[in-house]
């Protein structure tokens, strides 16, 4: 009976220092991934950054003014090219090829409101209400009028 306590002990103290060391080497694992990971993370942040700076910088009224002038041709409109006032426009001589959309579509209405019923209440109770005699009930219908 000893002996077999004996052997079950050894191979329970075997067992346990295997699971340890393949415990050991699943943590190590896992905090190298980890490290991995962290590292990835932090170049991820760092070329946010600079895509964040390309972008303001891409972005900028001065480079796009630059951009325009150069690719465009445009340039800023002086104050004479303003009109104060809409009176000195000129009009068109030919109105005929002046195209108007037609519009071949009906607008729907706006759907009624829903109209709730209501439920009148129950008159003809099993029992008496306890202290006085049942009073008639005045219901009140949707159109503002009592029955």
């Amino acid at each position: 009976m000893i002996k077999s306590l004996k052997v079950i002990g050894v191979l329970t103290v075997i067992a346990a220092g295997g699971g340890l060391f393949q415990l050991k080497y699943t943590i190590e694992a896992t905090d190298r991934e980890l490290r991995q990971l962290q590292t990835e993370y932090i170049s991820n942040q760092k070329a946010i950054r600079v895509l964040e700076a390309e972008w303001a910088y891409l972005n900028s009224p001065a480079y796009l003014q630059d951009l325009s002038v150069r690719y465009l041709g445009l340039k800023p409109s002086n104050s004479d090219q303003v009109m104060s006032d809409l009176e000195k426009l000129p009009w068109r001589k030919d109105l005929s090829r002046l195209i108007i959309p037609q519009i071949d579509f009906v607008v729907p209405s706006p759907r009624q409101k829903p109209y709730f019923k209501y439920i009148t209440p129950i008159t003809d109770y099993p029992f008496e209400p306890l202290g006085s005699p049942a009073a008639p009930i005045e219901v009140i219908s949707a159109e503002g009028g009592s029955k």
